[in-house]
């Protein structure tokens, strides 16, 4: 799909589809913001959910809420802020050229790279989650029995592969977006060589 995308903006690179380019770009300009809107909702529920576990901690006095509300609110959470303040800084839409347009574009598309990144960071505190809570339990620190704490350990160990996943396959989509950005700015950039000579 991405390729296909890439394809279109090459033949279309002539003063012709120069426009009919610029106008599909533009399009995608509310994707950026869409993320950035998920990201807040995902900070909110973190935050959320955070103190939610903090507050059974010091309720109950639980190892297990504890460890989930430090992975939430000091680990998890700065991880997320960093990923909103990446998307912010790339939402700013520069000029209405065909070069501005492309700019802006491979601008997003370098920080949805860096805000995946900070995401994969975010998958591994799922396993050293994990680790920590079944080494609380091989000590006998955590109370819960062994299948809630199976079960437990196995969904967030389930769901950071799953996302391990989808963040690798998501980064390679992104980066062929990038180098095609790249490559029509070359040749845009080469074009406009061309015609100055």
């Amino acid at each position: 799909m991405v390729d296909d995308f890439i394809r279109s903006l090459k033949a279309d690179w002539d003063p012709k589809g120069i426009e009919a380019t610029v106008v599909r770009l533009r399009r995608r300009r509310w994707i950026p913001l869409a993320l950035l809107a998920l990201d807040l909702m995902s900070a909110a529920t973190m935050a959320l959910f955070g103190l939610i576990y903090a507050g059974l901690a010091l309720r109950y006095r639980d190892l297990l809420f504890a460890l989930s509300a430090i992975a939430m609110l000091p680990v998890g959470l700065p991880l997320v802020a960093g990923g909103i303040r990446v998307r912010w800084r790339a939402l700013v839409w520069e000029g209405t050229t065909s070069e501005d347009v492309l700019q802006s574009s491979l601008r997003r598309l370098v920080a949805t790279a860096k805000v995946l990144q900070l995401a994969r960071s975010g998958t591994v505190v799922l396993f050293v989650l994990a680790m920590v809570v079944w080494a609380a339990a091989l000590t006998g620190l955590l109370r819960e029995p062994r299948a809630i704490l199976f079960v437990i350990t196995a969904t967030w160990v389930l769901a950071g592969l799953g996302g391990l996943g989808w963040i690798q396959w998501r980064l390679a989509r992104v980066g062929r977006e990038i180098a095609g950005c790249d490559a029509l700015l070359r040749q845009f950039e080469l074009s406009a060589d061309d015609a100055s000579s």
